[in-house]
């Protein structure tokens, strides 16, 4: 097929320029947004935090509090290892869907722009709840797919941007790419999390109105609650 390795072609040479640390200008602004947002409310300093999705360690750089142990999982071994970090920051080629870790492990649970990505994103977040020690919190990032206002951000800025530097094919990336609507993860967070406490965020506009907004934050608490699934 033509454009069999369209992921690997966007990842290797475009997306640090847009979405990651090599990005400037409004790109920049943008793309740092979410990360601020997810970090904003967390001053308080934890011993182990899980990053599943690390990619370049984009996120890193946005997290302020002090941590023994950062463990950063991904799938892609030249983008894991392609930048260096401080010695308490271990990286591991491991699958969001199937961690390796004992149950609660994790004070922190960190996943950026990874569910909508995933064959099994229910498989997941259980995978993800359980490394979560009880009182620890899981933050994830989700672009609202399908919305109008992602759709129009793309079309009038994204697109755009990737044409000037050579990527034409932007909307089949994302259309193979970005597999979960997030309609269906939403449904999927608040069926495995249905006993803990759930916050999510909207953005731009603070209202849960899918099509008028870019993206959701979700922090979610773990409780201490034993549960029959």
């Amino acid at each position: 097929m033509k454009y069999a390795n369209l992921s690997k072609y966007y990842y290797d040479n475009f997306y640090s320029q847009n979405l990651g640390w090599d990005s400037t200008g409004v790109l920049k602004f943008l793309s740092s947004y979410p990360h601020k947002l997810m970090e904003k409310n967390f001053k308080k300093n934890v011993d182990r935090v899980l990053e599943v999705g690390f990619g370049e360690g984009e996120h890193y750089q946005f997290v302020k509090t002090s941590v023994k142990e950062y463990v950063g999982v991904d799938l892609d071994h030249k983008r894991l290892f392609k930048r260096s970090f401080p010695k308490y920051v271990k990286r591991i080629v491991m699958n969001a869907e199937e961690l390796d870790f004992p149950s609660n492990y994790f004070d922190r649970v960190i996943a950026t722009c990874l569910l909508a990505h995933l064959e099994k994103p229910e498989v997941a977040l259980n995978e993800w709840r359980r490394v979560l020690k009880n009182n620890g919190v899981l933050t994830i990032y989700i672009p609202l797919e399908p919305s109008l206002a992602l759709r129009a951000f793309r079309f009038f800025v994204m697109a755009p941007k990737m044409k000037k530097m050579g990527f034409n094919q932007y909307d089949l990336f994302i259309a193979r790419e970005h597999i979960n609507h997030a309609y269906r993860l939403l449904v999927f967070v608040r069926s495995v999390f249905e006993r803990d406490k759930i916050k999510i965020l909207y953005r731009p506009f603070p209202i849960s109105i899918n099509s008028l907004n870019l993206f959701a934050i979700i922090h979610i608490k773990k409780l201490n609650i034993k549960t029959q699934r």
